[in-house]
């Protein structure tokens, strides 16, 4: 098996992402959209996750509309949710 630290950052700066978040996995990274979302990639040993959360509204013929969710501050629930679910699956 190979070990996807030395490629993991790497990667996550060619996909935007580039606040380092601590206390999640051995590494992460966060890409804050502001109101429309964020990503979040987790490496934890040979297991690598990565949430995406976002917001688009569109109308009944398809234009896309302003949307009225602040997804501001994301990051704090999506940290939540990821560490859960990685201490459901060392069980």
């Amino acid at each position: 098996m190979t070990d996807p630290g030395p490629e993991f950052e790497v990667r996550a700066q060619q996909a935007g992402l580039l606040r380092k978040v601590d206390g999640i996995g051995e590494t992460a990274f966060f890409d804050d959209m502001e109101e429309e979302g964020g990503r979040l990639r987790v490496l934890d040993g040979q297991a690598e996750f990565q949430v995406d959360i976002f917001s688009q509204d569109y109308t009944m013929d398809g234009e896309e509309i302003v949307s009225s969710l602040d997804l501001s501050g994301i990051e704090v629930p999506m940290t939540q949710d990821v560490l859960a679910l990685m201490a459901a699956l060392k069980k």
